[in-house]
């Protein structure tokens, strides 16, 4: 069958038979399967001459298709295939839409345009969707993040601006894991977008800043995604760390930031360590950090914790409020660190009561803490521990892991092992990558990806839960 060429008819008609026409010239190429499981859930949100924006019903099935039909460069690209219906095609996205909410005002204006289409309403597309629990109201305040609260919520707008700051002063916020510091930084974004939601707001990892930059020079589209930078109002970037090493990306990394500095417009970091303790950083882009805001978040308390632990207990049932007594909340803050593991403890003894009818006694509650509290011979994870123990919990063979297979057995594990990795480790992502014999694109569409289906899936997210005990109870 030849070709249907719409470059020349007006746009309502090229709209209105598109979807058919594209996925007749996808039967060509693609068998049957692959149209049914994947292409012909796409809809069309919008079409001009020179960008074509289609929607999916899920965050998995636009990933994939991103990952499997739009990024590589094959004839089995389906902007290759668009483009023989609209030659004139420049660029092709793929968004989620939950439940067919389009935009109905939606007009793309240019191919350098941020355009947000997302349910958060002003969280561009190339950025990353926010957790809603991360907001201000379920924000727990305690002794030792008092001051970073208070910096958030004048960045944020939510109290002024004292005269020993500028207008808008950058704000760097760092400190161990599970502290809190990621919730903090998406309360500012979302606080941002319910003030006002035409303020350009984007909240991303240091990762996804970097894949993107690299996808626009592999594009030569690079004047593009400068333009998209520094269109930004407040730019939000998490785990800044892993930007060190990579020259060329911090360099325009560092354009970015000062062009946004230099504007008048908000830049928060959010980091692992201080900006002296970053390696492979450049002195003027440590410098420019330097100069803003830098809020340490200490580690918390013995009442710091134990007043966490009962706000977040006081969210319980009440069956597991009365039997949660003081002695065992005692136990558990003296043995726990960080404020995710608080949670975690206590999120256990829930579920062990609730699936198990596993009573909350303080003999439970030791059993429950001996999977987070390791000898200190073996608190050091690596890749490597991360490989093995993931192999074992899903009977695979280690080679499975870094193997080209694509089978659903072998592929979920590996990317479980790289979200594992990412938040269990402080090793860049390439060397994540390179763990699992991928590329660096490949790891940060796993982690998303992970990160995003233990939101909705509760067997997985109990299944990376066990492993991760699992990994931190193993020996060397």
């Amino acid at each position: 069958m030849e070709s249907v060429k719409l470059k020349n008819t007006p746009t309502t008609q090229r709209q209105a038979g598109f979807i058919e026409n594209f996925l007749t010239e996808c039967r060509k190429i693609f068998d049957e399967e692959i149209i049914d499981k994947w292409l012909s859930k796409l809809d069309l949100i919008s079409l001009s001459e020179s960008e074509l924006i289609l929607s999916a019903p899920s965050k998995f099935i636009r990933d994939w298709i991103t990952r499997e039909f739009l990024d590589k460069k094959s004839h089995h690209n389906i902007k290759e295939i668009a483009k023989l219906l609209v030659p004139t095609l420049k660029k092709v996205a793929v968004m989620y839409v939950p439940s067919k909410e389009i935009e109905q005002e939606f007009q793309p204006k240019s191919s350098t345009a941020v355009v947000s289409i997302s349910k958060h309403d002003n969280v561009f597309v190339f950025g990353t969707e926010l957790n809603p629990k991360f907001t201000f109201d379920k924000f727990i305040s305690a002794n030792y993040n008092k001051f970073a609260l208070r910096m958030a919520k004048i960045v944020a707008g939510m109290e002024a601006q004292l005269d020993l700051f500028d207008d808008k002063i950058p704000l760097y916020i760092h400190g161990g894991v599970g502290l809190g510091k990621t919730h903090l930084a998406q309360a500012i974004a979302w606080h941002l977008k319910e003030k006002n939601k035409n303020k350009k707001v984007v909240y991303l990892s240091a990762e996804k800043f970097m894949y993107h930059f690299v996808q626009s020079s592999k594009n030569n589209d690079l004047i593009g995604f400068k333009e998209k930078m520094r269109s930004i109002d407040v730019l939000i970037v998490d785990d800044a760390q892993f930007i060190a090493g990579k020259e060329a990306t911090q360099q325009e990394f560092m354009n970015s930031f000062n062009n946004l500095v230099a504007e008048n417009k908000q830049v928060v970091l959010v980091c692992d360590r201080s900006p002296s303790d970053l390696e492979n950083i450049d002195e003027k882009l440590k410098s420019r950090i330097s100069g803003g805001m830098i809020v340490n978040f200490k580690n918390p308390t013995y009442q710091d914790r134990f007043d966490i632990l009962q706000a977040k207990l006081a969210t319980m049932s009440a069956d597991i409020v009365q039997e949660v007594t003081g002695e065992i909340m005692d136990l558990i803050v003296k043995k726990i660190s960080t404020i995710r593991d608080l949670e975690g403890v206590l999120r256990k003894l829930a579920a062990k009561k609730l699936f198990e009818e596993e009573e909350i006694t303080l003999e439970n509650t030791k059993k429950i803490l001996s999977e987070y509290v390791t000898n200190s011979d073996n608190t050091v994870i690596t890749l490597q521990k991360i490989s093995n123990a993931t192999a074992e919990f899903f009977n695979l063979k280690i080679s499975d892991l870094t193997s080209t297979s694509r089978a659903r057995n072998v592929v979920r594990p590996r990317q479980i092992a790289m979200y594992l990795a990412k938040n269990m480790t402080s090793q860049s992502l390439p060397k994540i990558a390179a763990q699992f014999n991928k590329n660096h694109a490949t790891a940060i569409h796993a982690i998303e990806l992970v990160k995003q289906l233990m939101i909705s899936n509760s067997e997985l997210a109990k299944q990376v839960g066990d492993l991760e005990e699992k990994i931190r109870n193993a020996k060397k």
